[in-house]
């Protein structure tokens, strides 16, 4: 089944879509985008400063000390996007799957310190969000 037919049938579930099966499926659409990147980490003396590269070592998105998500590469950003876009989600409910997809898959690297929110200001078309 290819992307169109699966936001189709997602479309008409909608309906019946529970938040369990609409947070896996979105998180499996996630793990196109963080599967083919590396985590790097920027600073010995803050190992939750962790940054993602792409295969041609530009940094993509950022993980602060203070629990921020930043966004370099907007591309992956507005990739990230289109599912959650493409079903209709709200913004709010894109940032909180977000969050938790990367609480829950980084859990290790980020210890204690979950990711609280994520700073969307590089990408010019999300500054009115």
């Amino acid at each position: 089944m290819n992307l169109q037919e699966q936001i189709y049938r997602i479309n008409e579930m909608m309906g019946v879509l529970n938040e369990d099966r609409l947070s896996s499926f979105i998180h499996k659409y996630f793990d196109k985008v963080f599967d083919d990147l590396v985590l790097i980490y920027e600073y010995e003396d803050h190992p939750q400063q962790i940054d993602w590269i792409n295969k041609d070592g530009k940094k993509i998105f950022e993980r602060n000390t203070w629990g921020r998500f930043w966004i370099y590469g907007c591309d992956e950003y507005n990739e990230l996007k289109h599912i959650p876009e493409t079903i209709q989600l709200s913004y709010h409910k894109f940032q909180e799957l977000l969050i938790d997809y990367l609480n829950n898959r980084y859990s290790n690297e980020f210890g204690e310190k979950p990711l609280k929110d994520i700073g969307n200001e590089r990408c010019e078309e999300d500054y009115n969000v």
